[in-house]
């Protein structure tokens, strides 16, 4: 026997015959009993059953009045409140617990990323089985875990056991959603859904807008673990509550709740006592038939029709908008603009209360939409209907979407208008108000697509539910990674930046204006005593964060009359507009200048800027730089070079400054490692270190030489040219293993760290362990002696954050009064360890030829290839278009001669190229006086 189960009309088109081959679950009466045979043959006659209920009153669908239905879907509010809350009621504790358990913000980002995981899937499973089971004992199960998961997470203190609560967590609560929404259309139908399901998820979504405040203000007073003992008490007196007052709902078990059920676990004290006059004992007659088969995939199938799945997508895609734009505020709030927990706990009351509201005035909009709608289609066929004419059915679905297109409208303008005021640091009140308009206006498709889907599927309205939460789940999933490896960034694309923690402010300033005061001796100071400073400014046009600001900011400081450097190195100042700046406002403190701009499209940005005279300069390109083919490096358009600027102190000594920036890494290992690179251009420079000593001159290697202590690079410049590192004649020897466990801090105080540090606003996202240095000051000992050194620049723009992507490296150097002679030359204390290090560069310059030759040759002969057939097919096109759009042939013809000349430049520069690269790093690298 198949019952029917809803007194409302069929809906479209489209999906009507899915409603004819499905057994549904509509209300039960013995004068209208389909004695029709089990199994999935449909409706006997289409026409005739839908005269026939659309008689039936709603308020024969279910015993409860309208007040007993609206006390019921806030029963159900509240129990969907406990999934809610479970996912965002720590968020504002993320900085704690990453301190507590001792890992990154990566690593405890993961437990948000284990929870949206298990959120997804969980529902699917378990939601189907309140379809099998009933509503009441599944609800009841699954608050019971979460109370127990929240108790385990409170006293949990390893990593990997909160990632598995978290997860756990998910399992238990997510499901609770989809099973309340499934509960509320068991006693409604679709006049009265929409209105019941608004508060219902009102109710709900109050749980995930007011929980930040709510685990704000339990971290603020009682710290992390407080949080969860917080849910767990909350889930305990819900348990309570929901285990005396909430009846069972399911069809199958009660009917149209006026059966009394069978089995104790679906008895619920408040039906006896309240209902108890108007039920009737448990009979099979009076309820719906219910398929003991657990098939979790079963609402799966619905993604392979098209209605549903172009409900589910867009809303999805709203959802993810709004979920995102909560979490970014958190982050946001905290880290820019410097709001303690408590501050964004307040914030989040815009959201929470555009949750009620948004809710309740979609539900209604709902309502009053299908009321009007479906009174003017009864009134255009009502007299077809008294001839017995076939009509069209009502169209629901396109009375529920209605007010969706305007809602994505607002949601998108206010999205924009929210990143734009997150990136530019506009003001608070903005950005909650765009936070409010966004949260309410999603409401209305949050609503609508749970109640279509219910609409079309009341038969396993749980397995409907649990979809519709996949669909979310997975949208969210795919932005959640990029936005927590963002730092939590909804902002604008050019805005990708992250401010250092507070309580390491203080201690950068307190640095930073002691290094000032110790090491100020500049020119006030002996005549053969200098500071110097190296910085990466990390000016890259189009690329850089906030380059224009960040190079102001530079050049101004640089300026200040607080500034005590005598010998300033810059690199990556890439533009002339920023290089015109710097020059314009130090012009009257640094009286001596020189920028180095020689390079196929840009320079290599560097520039020296001076106290001292600058008597010769002389920029050196690198010969071997990278590839012209690796254009999406850009390393060989600049041209990498080292600049050599020849300086006379005030007692007429001279320093040869040695400025460069070799080529960068772009992996760990292999090709994209450029080892071999790099150790040829740190050769070339030890090449021109070895001529400037000779000369007479003390020399001063600084830059960004992007090579970590230790490495080859270093070792053929501290061993071939003889330069030593003034950080380690200060500070000792550097042990990378001991580098990587220090805490960030330390890492820059102690370790000169000015790469990678997560105390770096554009860094943030990095992991402590890769924090390195690799700006130097490289200096001849046997003239220079470092007096101080340190790290600088180290502070934050406001509203910008830091200076550039590196720190600045500063030190303080004491020319020794020895005698020099014209043909001076360091000793070579140990020359067999110069003959391992020629074996080792050896060594990896064959390799790099043999892994990377054929490779080259192969790849540049199939773009000869590809360039020539292009071309040679271009020819009849500008033929054709000449006679159509002839100013369109002379556009054809300059990109194909582009083409083909960069396709013969790349084949015949291919193999001399690699014959010349052979030659130069396999003959032309010998140490004088060391045999091959």
């Amino acid at each position: 026997m198949e019952l029917m189960s809803d007194p409302e009309d069929l809906t479209d088109v489209d999906f009507q015959s899915d409603i004819e081959n499905q057994p549904t679950a509509l209300e039960y009466r013995k004068d209208q009993v389909d004695n029709r045979d089990d199994g999935v043959d449909g409706l006997d006659d289409n026409k005739q059953t839908l005269l026939r209920i659309q008689s039936i009153s709603p308020d024969e669908y279910t015993i409860l009045t309208s007040k007993e239905r609206l006390a019921v879907a806030l029963l159900l509010a509240v129990v969907g409140i406990c999934s809610s809350m479970a996912m965002s009621i720590y968020w504002t504790a993320l900085t704690d617990l990453e301190k507590s358990f001792n890992t990154t913000e990566e690593r405890i980002n993961y437990t948000v990323t284990a929870y949206l995981c298990l959120q997804a899937v969980a529902p699917v499973f378990i939601s189907s089985l309140s379809d099998i089971w009933g509503r009441r004992p599944v609800i009841l199960v699954c608050i019971i875990g979460g109370i127990a998961t929240n108790i385990g997470l409170a006293v949990s203190r390893k990593y990997w056991l909160l990632i598995f609560l978290r997860a756990i967590l998910a399992i238990c609560v997510s499901p609770l959603i989809s099973i309340v929404s499934a509960c509320v259309g068991d006693f409604t139908t679709k006049r009265n859904r929409g209105g019941l399901n608004g508060l219902n998820h009102g109710f709900t979504l109050f749980g995930q807008g007011f929980s930040p405040f709510l685990g704000a203000l339990m971290d603020t007073r009682w710290s992390w673990p407080a949080i969860f003992w917080f849910s767990a008490a909350l889930q305990g007196l819900i348990l309570f509550i929901i285990f005396f007052c909430l009846p069972e709902t399911h069809r199958g078990y009660v009917g149209n709740q006026g059966v009394f059920p069978k089995s104790i676990i679906h008895k619920s004290p408040a039906q006896y006592f309240y209902l108890g006059k108007r039920c009737v004992p448990y009979d099979e007659s009076l309820v719906m038939k219910v398929e003991h088969k657990y098939a979790p995939w079963k609402p799966l199938r619905m993604i392979g029709q098209i209605t549903s799945l172009f409900v589910l997508l867009p809303t999805s895609l709203l959802f993810t908008i709004w979920t995102i734009s909560q979490t970014s505020m958190s982050v946001h709030l905290r880290k820019d603009y410097n709001y303690s927990i408590l501050h964004i706990g307040l914030s989040f009351f815009a959201p929470g209360l555009a949750t009620v509201t948004g809710t309740f005035t979609c539900g209604k909009v709902l309502d009053i939409l299908y009321k009007k709608r479906k009174q003017k289609y009864d009134e255009k066929y009502r007299h077809l209907l008294e001839k017995g004419a076939e009509i069209p059915p009502f169209n629901i679905i396109k009375v529920r979407l209605l007010p969706i297109p305007i809602c994505a409208f607002i949601i998108c303008s206010a999205a924009i208008i929210f990143g734009w005021c997150l990136q530019n640091r506009e003001s608070p009140a903005i950005i909650i108000v765009m936070s409010f308009l966004i949260t309410f206006f999603c409401m209305s498709p949050m609503t609508t697509t749970i109640t279509i889907l219910i609409d079309m599927h009341p038969h396993i309205a749980g397995g409907v539910s649990a979809l519709n939460n996949l669909f979310r789940c997975v949208q969210l999933m795919q932005s959640v990674g990029s936005f927590f490896q963002s730092g939590g960034d909804i902002t604008l694309p050019e805005s990708n930046e992250y401010m250092i923690p507070s309580k390491y402010n203080e201690k950068f300033s307190f640095y930073n204006s002691k290094m000032s005061s110790s090491t100020s001796t500049g020119t006030m100071g002996s005549s053969n005593t200098f500071k110097l400073l190296t910085f990466n400014t990390w000016g890259l046009k189009y690329v850089s964060k906030f380059r224009k600001e960040r190079l102001t900011a530079i050049a101004d400081r640089l300026a200040n009359d607080k500034a005590d450097y005598d010998i300033i190195a810059l690199q990556e100042v890439w533009t002339t507009e920023d290089w015109e700046y710097i020059d314009k406002v130090c012009a009257s403190k640094y009286k001596y200048r020189r920028w180095f701009s020689s390079g196929i499209l840009s320079g290599p940005g560097l520039a020296i800027l001076s106290k001292f005279p600058i008597r010769k300069t002389m920029l050196y390109r690198f010969p071997i730089n990278g590839r012209p083919s690796a254009f999406f490096r850009g390393d060989w358009y600049v041209g990498k070079s080292v600049a050599v600027s020849i300086l006379q102190l005030d007692d007429g000594s001279t320093i040869g400054i040695l400025n460069s920036h070799m080529h960068a890494p772009y992996a760990l290992h292999g090709d994209a490692a450029y080892d071999t690179h790099r150790t040829c251009q740190a050769w070339e420079i030890a090449t021109l270190i070895e001529e400037l000593k000779n000369a007479g001159h003390a020399v001063v290697l600084v830059g960004d030489l992007n090579c970590r202590p230790g490495s080859l690079q270093y070792k053929i410049l501290e061993k071939q040219a003889c330069l030593v590192d003034s950080w380690e004649i200060l500070n000792g020897k550097t042990d990378l293993g001991e580098v990587k466990r220090m805490d960030p801090w330390d890492q820059v105080i102690k370790a000169a760290t000015t790469c990678d540090s997560i105390l770096n606003t554009w860094r943030a996202h990095r992991r402590p362990d890769e924090a390195c240095r690799l700006d130097y000051a490289l200096i001849d000992h046997d003239l220079l002696d470092p007096i101080a050194a340190g790290v600088e620049f180290t502070e934050q723009i406001p509203n910008v954050g830091s200076y550039s992507d590196h720190f600045a490296y500063t030190a303080t150097f004491k020319l020794k009064s020895i005698t020099i002679n014209g043909n001076y030359r360091g000793e070579i204390e140990n020359e067999l360890e110069l003959l391992q290090i020629y074996e080792e560069m050896k060594k990896m310059i064959n390799n790099y030829i043999e892994d990377t030759l054929a490779w080259q040759r192969t790849w540049r002969l199939w773009h000869f290839i590809a360039a020539t057939i292009v071309s040679i097919a271009i020819l009849p096109v500008i033929i054709v278009v000449a006679y159509r759009a002839p100013w369109s042939s002379i556009l054809f013809y300059f990109f194909g001669s582009i083409l083909f000349m960069s396709g013969v430049k790349y084949k015949t520069g291919s193999t001399s190229s690699m014959l010349g690269l052979r030659l130069d790093l396999g003959l032309g690298l010998r140490p004088a006086g060391l045999s091959p």
